[in-house]
Formats: structure tokens, sequence, C-alpha cells
């Protein structure tokens, strides 16, 4: 999870040196999925994990990071009921994180 973390924030530093790049939200979104969803579902199957510290990481490197992605649009309950069963699953996974 550290290398993908490493990884994100130089992309992060691409998008924010390049004026031109408007993707701020979308890099954002990305993140929340490939960190707080993917990777946390895969660390899960590794025996004595703390699965629970994993989550609190990738909350807190979103806060640090990416402190938008709790106002995000896409990950707004309004946005992801009209769009079907998958961005509600979305918007519930973000509703958990942000407790």
């Amino acid at each position: 999870m550290d290398e993908f973390c490493e990884e994100i924030l130089k992309v992060k530093e691409v998008y924010e040196s390049n004026p031109d790049i408007k993707l701020g939200d979308q890099l954002c979104l990305m993140t929340y999925i490939h960190l707080c969803i993917s990777l946390v579902y895969r660390v899960s199957y590794f025996k004595g994990v703390n699965l629970s510290r994993q989550i609190n990481l990738a909350r807190d490197f979103m806060d640090e990071n990416f402190p938008q992605w709790r106002n995000l649009e896409y990950l707004s309950f309004g946005y992801c009921r009209k769009r079907g069963f998958k961005h509600l699953g979305l918007w519930a996974t973000s509703a958990l994180y942000k407790t």
C-alpha cells in the first residue's frame, strides 16, 4: 500500500505542476477507488493483517493528500443514486469511510 501511495503522489505532482490539466476531482476519485476499496480489499486476504489499521491508514492518506474526497460530487448520494447499483455501492463505502 505504501508503494501505491508514493506513486499516486508523484502523479498528483504532475497534475499540480501543469495548469492545463484540470482533472483534480477525477484523480481524487481514482485514488479513493483504488486505495480505499481495491487495495484495502486485497490486503484483507492476508492473514494477520489488521484490517482496521489499514482502513485508518487509507482514510488518513486521503484526508492528508486529497481532503476534497469527503465532499466530492462523485461520491455524493445525489450523484450516485441516479447512476445505478454500482454507484450506490461507491457512495456506501465512502459513507462508511467518513464515519
